[in-house]
């Protein structure tokens, strides 16, 4: 798991985790965290070595990319699964997944589906949709008591709460991408056009906690997602896409706002900021 000053979190999922698999030896676990220095990172420290698990210091480059890329680098296992701090798995339906894992094709990637706090019902992938400020907006919620699923079935993206694949496979995020935001949508269509596809697995279902009473401690800045956002869709050639990103943002910040946040991020991206198209006036209303 990847980590920024959520220690509460990290104790929760991990000692679940150790707890259902304390007599396994095929699973391992690694926590990659990415503000060490703090409070909340002495005390993960100070976990992992108590319960002898990999800890792995990052504090290269603020952000929930690239300390996730380093899940994947740091993993010694041939599957890697990276989760959030904040999220508990049912034990046995990884274990069902880990059995069937003859299934798993080393160039796909594999998510799960996302619990209702009901643990009855869940989501099992995200539209290309624009809301709430990010790209990807939640399907349909399915009775998972009466549904009738395959063991695996195509999805076109899911949130990144929890995703699995190949460890030779990781194709990573982009390098650019700071703080938070511009990862699902994005990595979804790198595999797809490397050849790969995008899979749910009903057995991995995942459970995620949403709320922060205390607020949220990472930096969750307008500059940092809608920049990698630029910077994620000139990688993918979809300029469709990054025009969709332009007039949404325009759209939802209003032009004075965007504006500043563009003059962000072409000081950021340099030579790499693209011509942007003409905005509507009517794209405020969208």
């Amino acid at each position: 798991m990847a980590v920024y000053d959520d220690f509460d979190g990290v104790y929760f999922t991990l000692q679940a985790l150790r707890l259902a698999f304390e007599n396994e030896n095929w699973i391992k676990f690694l926590v990659v965290d990415n503000n060490p220095d703090s409070l909340h990172g002495k005390a993960t420290k100070d976990l992992c070595k108590e319960t002898q698990v990999l800890y792995i210091p990052f504090d290269d480059c603020k952000g929930t990319s690239q300390s996730r890329n380093a899940v994947f680098e740091n993993a010694s296992t041939e599957w890697v699964m990276c989760i959030d701090s904040h999220v508990l798995l049912k034990p046995e339906g990884l274990t069902q997944v880990f059995k069937s894992k003859h299934q798993l094709k080393k160039n796909d990637l594999y998510q799960g589906i996302m619990l209702s706090q009901d643990l009855k019902t869940g989501i099992a992938e995200m539209e290309p949709k624009w809301r709430q400020g990010m790209f990807g907006a939640w399907k349909e919620v399915i009775d998972l008591d009466n549904a009738q699923l395959d063991f695996k079935f195509e999805i076109e993206m899911q949130g990144l709460g929890l995703f699995l694949c190949h460890k030779e496979s990781w194709l990573g995020f982009n390098k650019n991408f700071i703080g938070f935001g511009g990862e699902e949508g994005y990595i979804h269509e790198k595999y797809r056009q490397n050849g790969g596809k995008v899979y749910c697995l009903t057995p991995l279902q995942w459970l995620h906690r949403f709320s922060r009473p205390d607020g949220v401690k990472y930096p969750n800045l307008w500059s940092d997602r809608i920049g990698n956002y630029f910077y994620g869709f000139l990688e993918l050639g979809r300029r469709d896409l990054l025009d969709q990103c332009v007039k949404y943002f325009h759209g939802k910040l209003g032009t004075m706002n965007f504006g500043l946040e563009l003059m962000k991020i072409r000081k950021r991206m340099g030579d790499d900021f693209p011509e942007l198209f003409q905005i509507s006036a009517d794209s405020r209303q969208k």
